[in-house]
């Protein structure tokens, strides 16, 4: 087994390495140090940095489009950017820990693209007002959560929720005994192939 700082360490080195084979402890303990760091950089942004002038009192974003995607990296671009640089590790730390247990990785593909439309659906949704219309009387009152909650974000999220399901379940099974098709076991050193 790994201690985190080897995992982290490992994951972090083999960023953009998505063949091979990661054990379990590489995958839990660098997951750990994602939702640590992205949970401590967040706080800090909340608590600690200005609030955002284009947030209501309400919690509504008062910008849309590009303008808020730009907005986003002025007031949360510490958490932002940590999860941008993480995400090659992220994905493969994850395609390798598939591997090991002999699936392939293209599920991990598809949990990052609909994570990242899911993103770009929420950043995007067009707020004249701060509340989805154009119309300055709309207010919250007048509306439900519901008006803002797309179609397409539904799919994306409901996508990305089934694939994160996938690769949690697959990521908690022990590694393949001996040497699969995407290579040696990181966890069985015994030199002995299962297609002998």
């Amino acid at each position: 087994m790994l201690r985190p700082g080897q995992a982290i360490y490992s994951a972090l080195k083999r960023s953009f390495d998505f063949k091979g084979r990661s054990r379990r402890s590489e995958f839990w303990w660098f997951n750990a140090f994602l939702i640590l760091g992205l949970t401590c950089l967040a706080m800090g942004e909340v608590y600690i940095l200005p609030a955002d002038p284009n947030i209501d009192s309400w919690g509504n974003p008062t910008l849309g489009g590009f303008e808020a995607w730009l907005n986003s990296w002025k007031y949360y671009g510490l958490s932002t950017a940590f999860s941008y640089l993480t995400l090659p590790a992220f994905a493969s730390v994850a395609m390798r820990r598939l591997h090991d247990v002999g699936r392939r990785g293209w599920p991990v593909s598809i949990l990052v693209i609909a994570s990242e439309i899911s993103n770009i659906l929420v950043i995007s949704k067009n707020s004249y007002n701060g509340y989805g219309s154009a119309d300055p009387l709309v207010t919250p009152s007048s509306i439900s959560y519901w008006d803002f909650v797309s179609p397409y974000f539904v799919v994306s999220a409901l996508i990305y929720l089934a694939f994160a399901l996938y690769v949690i379940l697959a990521a908690l099974r022990d590694s393949h005994l001996g040497d699969n098709v995407y290579g040696p076991s990181p966890k069985y050193d015994s030199g002995v192939s299962v297609f002998d």
